[in-house]
């Protein structure tokens, strides 16, 4: 009987700890930052709004995987299952990295001592910890114990496909639990969701083997897990290079420098993303080097480490923007929590080895110490959420959007600020374009960049350098309404003619 109990209660036991990390690490309301560019191949093709008819909707998908997950949500549960997915994420993730931990604690892993783990990678990976590393002179410092370079992180504020790259912490700790064949398949599988891991999961992979052949001389295994990894990621692979094109044609080498000179300099050129904190964060991976040096991490941190630096030494060296697009500073993403972790366990590692030396236990109110921090940490986290979303709600833009969705129509496209980054998934509308949310098919970049120089042409802060004949070039591309700011308000453009209107937005219908 009480090993039929112990199953449940052990299930019971992780289902409460991933709850409160999964609160404690707090997300974003939707739809919040990148989720307006990845939500919306999804929720068109589920039926939301008018999205359908969107241009970018329409655009070859970077993320066919998630899109699907995004449709079959919507259309099945509604969108507050959204949060309820990236919580499962946050849980498993916090497994993942208990379990790196956990292999390097010398001794018996009593109840106390898990608490005191898992009490430590909640407090680490915590809103509570972030807020206050978020308001140090460094760029993303709240992040910092957790992000890799460039702005890149496995997980963050929402549900995206880059927060699947948790799958590959999971991969790490089956691997050294001795479980190579699941750990190619979650590599293979963050790679299949969001394809900029491609890079980092063939080197986990190829880590996996040389530790398999080299290490084990268990040359079948490593055989096997290659050609499982390999296989797994074949559909993607291919989707990648095929369907998108990215050959050594002009129009490819324009869409690249498109994207990495105008569109995302601050994730794909060093000289816009190196800096302090990205010195420490080498120093975290360089320490858990040094920790773990003589086991069997090593080499799994020590060739994506390798794999990266050089090839970041090379695209630094040639200036090549297609190896810039690769990103292959971002297996950084994955090293940096990783090592965090360890040298977080080594630190508790010392403080149970002097219990240990005194031949003492952990005091017995250790344990429920540690569940008390975790809920206060998970309040936390539910009470930044609330924040944001109150913040949010209160925008001036939110009766901009509330004033399109009640006048919304088949057919209508609207031609908005390009910050207005929120319009398409607060609305349901389709819009010309916005500087946020991008196609990645080097023809669909270039006819992107079209669309936002002549946007960003039209909505100047001088209503004397309005040029009104750009709303013949919109109207022409399918554009019936125009969304004005005040500066824009003041241009005479005949084609125009006010719907609607505050202090911060105008509505106008486009009659060329």
């Amino acid at each position: 009987m009480r090993a039929g109990r112990s199953v449940p209660n052990r299930r019971a036991f992780w289902a409460a700890v991933g709850a409160l990390f999964a609160l404690a690490y707090s997300q974003s309301p939707l739809y919040t930052s990148n989720q307006n560019q990845y939500f919306l191949h999804g929720l068109a093709s589920a039926g939301y709004g008018h999205l359908s008819q969107d241009w970018l909707a329409n655009t070859l998908d970077p993320t066919p995987v998630f899109s699907w997950l995004v449709r079959a949500t919507y259309a099945s549960v509604g969108s507050w299952f959204f949060y309820i997915e990236y919580g499962l994420l946050l849980a498993v993730t916090l497994w993942g990295l208990y379990a790196i931990g956990g292999s390097l604690l010398p001794g018996k892993m009593t109840r106390s001592r898990q608490l005191v783990l898992l009490l430590f990678l909640t407090g680490l990976f915590s809103e509570a910890l972030r807020f206050p590393l978020s308001h140090m002179s460094w760029a993303d410092g709240g992040y910092l114990l957790e992000g890799g370079a460039a702005g890149q992180r496995l997980l963050g504020p929402v549900f995206e496909p880059s927060v699947f790259g948790c799958l590959l912490v999971v991969s790490i700790a089956l691997f050294i639990r001795g479980h190579p064949h699941a750990a190619a398949v979650l590599a293979a599988a963050a790679a299949t969701v969001h394809p900029t891991y491609l890079l980092t999961s063939a080197a986990l992979v190829a880590a996996y083997i040389g530790v398999l052949a080299l290490g084990d001389r268990r040359w079948r295994a490593a055989i096997t897990t290659g050609g499982l990894a390999l296989l797994g990621v074949i559909p993607i692979l291919v989707h990648t290079l095929t369907v998108f094109g990215w050959g050594s044609s002009q129009v490819s080498a324009d869409a690249s420098r498109v994207l990495v000179e105008f569109r995302i300099p601050h994730h794909a050129l060093v000289s816009q993303w190196l800096g302090p904190s990205v010195a420490v964060k080498m120093l975290l991976i360089l320490g858990a080097l040094l920790v773990v040096r003589r086991g069997r991490l090593f080499p799994i941190l020590l060739a994506p480490g390798i794999i990266g630096l050089s090839l970041t030494a090379l695209q630094l060296a040639t200036g090549n923007n297609r190896l810039a697009l690769l990103f292959p500073w971002r297996v950084s993403a994955l090293l940096v929590p990783v090592s965090t972790t360890i040298l977080a366990t080594k630190f508790i590692a010392r403080c149970f080895r002097l219990f240990d030396q005194r031949q003492q236990h952990l005091p017995n109110w250790a344990g429920r110490a540690a569940w008390a921090i975790m809920a206060v940490l998970a309040v936390a986290g539910l009470t930044s959420f609330t924040l944001h979303l109150r913040a949010r709600n209160q925008e001036p833009e939110q009766r901009l959007f509330n004033e399109v969705r009640r006048m919304a129509a088949p057919g209508q496209v609207f031609l908005i600020p390009p910050k207005l980054q929120a319009f398409r998934l607060a609305t349901g509308e389709p819009a010309f374009v916005d500087f946020k949310a991008i196609p990645y098919a080097p023809a669909e970049v270039l006819a992107w960049y079209d669309r936002i120089q002549l946007a960003q042409f039209f909505y100047r802060d001088n209503p004397a350098d309005i040029d009104c004949h750009l709303l013949d070039r919109a109207a022409a591309a399918g554009v019936t309404h125009v969304v004005l700011e005040p500066a824009q308000q003041g241009a005479d453009c005949e084609m125009l003619h006010k719907l609607w209107g505050d202090d911060q937005f105008q509505i106008d219908s486009l009659k060329p």
